[in-house]
């Protein structure tokens, strides 16, 4: 009881007390609280039986307690700990403008999805979505009112994925990707050109489109993987479509072939 109460006073006295002495103290203290308690009572069990019994049950149910708050204290550290990896995690694959997943997160998915689609020998789809005239959008309105574009368009654009295994994702600047698993092109055409009607009607102003209104264009491909192939061909596929959807006027969905 006495090292427990004269070393916290010494390490009160100095400055800088050694971190492991300090650490010593904080753990050791009320362990050695507990073991003089136990030694007194045990010293005090012949001469006064009752109060030595009473001071061991004492000493052990106070040691008990110690135990169990600290590890009440380690487990609520746990969690914590583990639920702020969570969220870097979930931070890491997320843009921070539109709130839906990054590059980062859509190079992980379409990894994921290109080894189980080679598995199961199914086809899946890719969608690349670029906002049409989105450089003169910002020229003419300024960029804090391209951000909030983005925001609505990526908002549309999530509402439309209606499985949980897709994916949208922003791909870079004013591009979106969308991944389809287990999609043939038809469904994939049907859901670019859902995409396209749904933007349109957000009826957002302007003045450099050809209709007035925000539009997007879409590239899609499809693809059944084999041995050997690798996921940059269906990204090149559908890089070449969204191509030829802008050659063409914008505003509209081009398959790749």
């Amino acid at each position: 009881m006495i090292i427990a109460w004269r070393v916290p006073l010494r390490i009160a006295q100095t400055s800088n007390p050694p971190v492991s002495l300090t650490r010593f103290v904080r753990t050791g203290s009320p362990l050695l609280l507990a073991l003089s308690v136990l030694v007194i009572a045990l010293l005090l069990l012949r001469p006064r039986f009752n109060l030595g019994v009473a001071g061991i049950v004492v000493a052990v149910l106070g040691y008990g307690l110690r135990s169990i708050l600290s590890q009440v204290r380690q487990i609520e550290t746990e969690d914590r700990l583990r639920n702020d990896r969570t969220l870097l995690t979930e931070l890491a694959l997320r843009d921070g403008l539109t709130g839906v997943p990054n590059r980062r997160a859509f190079e992980e998915a379409i990894e994921r999805e290109w080894r189980l689609a080679l598995r199961t020998q199914q086809a899946m789809s890719l969608l690349l979505v670029d906002i049409d005239l989105f450089k003169q959008y910002n020229d003419r309105y300024g960029h804090v009112m391209g951000d909030t574009c983005l925001r609505h368009i990526a908002a549309v654009l999530q509402e439309a994925v209606q499985r949980p295994a897709d994916l949208l994702a922003r791909y870079g600047g004013e591009e979106f990707v969308l991944i389809l698993p287990g999609t043939p092109p038809v469904g994939a055409c049907d859901v670019a050109a859902r995409l396209c009607k749904l933007v349109r009607q957000l009826n957002v102003m302007h003045d450099d489109s050809p209709i007035q209104r925000v539009t997007i264009s879409v590239g899609v491909a499809s693809i059944v993987p084999v041995d050997g192939s690798a996921p940059e061909e269906l990204i090149a596929a559908a890089d070449r479509a969204l191509y030829e959807a802008k050659r063409k006027g914008r505003n509209r969905v081009e398959q790749a072939v």
